[in-house]
């Protein structure tokens, strides 16, 4: 008795495996692309750097209100206006006048200033504004 086992090399067999993951990972693409519109930015966001609890509220009127607590207390309130629009790549952007962020390390100012942040899908499909992609501190879609 010969007993066969089947890789993925293995003819028909190899290549029917390959093609249904290829499949898979292509239906999963979907959820990281840049589709975003103005409406997918309305809403609540909240930070997720571990330093307090920035939660920023994005109107349709175009205005913002950034409340920024730490342990139960609330430290600052910051509110103005937001834009939506995309750069000369086509990547959706989001516009913040006079906007402070709430955790401050050395990179990031106490000053209130314009900040412009990139807004995507998350591999979930949540839209998020990464502030930073080496801590992966942003702002994710509540």
């Amino acid at each position: 008795m010969i007993i066969h086992k089947f890789g993925l090399s293995d003819g028909f067999l190899g290549h029917r495996c390959i093609g249904i993951l290829l499949l898979l990972v292509v239906s999963l693409l979907p959820g990281c692309g840049d589709d975003l519109e103005v409406k997918d930015a309305v809403g609540t966001f909240q930070s997720n750097h571990g330093h307090g609890v920035e939660v920023l509220d994005l109107n349709p009127d175009g205005t913002y209100v950034l409340t920024y607590r730490r342990d139960g207390a609330i430290i600052f309130t910051n509110s103005n206006r937001w834009t939506f629009e995309r750069n000369k790549d086509g990547v959706a952007m989001i516009t913040f006048y006079q906007f402070r962020f709430g955790y401050r390390d050395s990179s990031f100012s106490n000053r209130p200033a314009l900040v412009g942040l990139e807004i995507e899908r998350s591999f979930w499909g949540v839209p998020e504004m990464i502030v930073d992609p080496d801590l992966y501190f942003g702002y994710v879609k509540q």
